[in-house]
């Protein structure tokens, strides 16, 4: 550990702490054999935190698994409201060579906008090969 940090600070990392439940990882199925522990951690440098100074780092619940989802949100990150369907990745879509081929094509069209843009740009193109049954 004393590696990891001193590798942290060469860098000049810094943690971007949490939203959440403090831990992210859990084992044992009754109070007392329940191990709670935060073993997962987000870093960013100081110039990534400038760029984002509004992030939010989430642990959310995760059901059937051990570990807690860890959602990072750039500080232009909007959530969704109307009625637009939520988009969800579907993971039978990478066994499909298509998809693949889709998603380096979505990224590599939409440089230059922001992260954020890009990923709702590879969303989109993911929803419309999703329609044709891609997977």
């Amino acid at each position: 550990m004393e590696n990891f940090r001193d590798t942290m600070n060469d860098l000049s990392l810094r943690d971007l702490g949490y939203n959440g439940l403090w831990y992210t990882w859990e084992r044992g199925n009754s109070p007392s054999t329940c191990i709670r522990e935060r073993i997962d951690r987000s870093v960013c440098s100081a110039s990534w935190s400038n760029l984002y100074p509004h992030h939010m780092v989430d642990h959310s619940i995760c059901y059937k698994s051990d570990h807690l989802a860890i959602c990072l949100q750039p500080s232009s990150y909007r959530r969704s409201t109307g009625n637009h369907r939520r988009f969800f990745f579907e993971t039978s879509w990478l066994l499909n060579p298509t998809c693949e081929d889709a998603v380096r094509d979505a990224w590599a069209d939409s440089v230059g906008d922001s992260i954020p843009g890009r990923l709702v740009f590879m969303a989109q193109k993911l929803k419309i090969l999703g329609g044709r049954k891609c997977g």
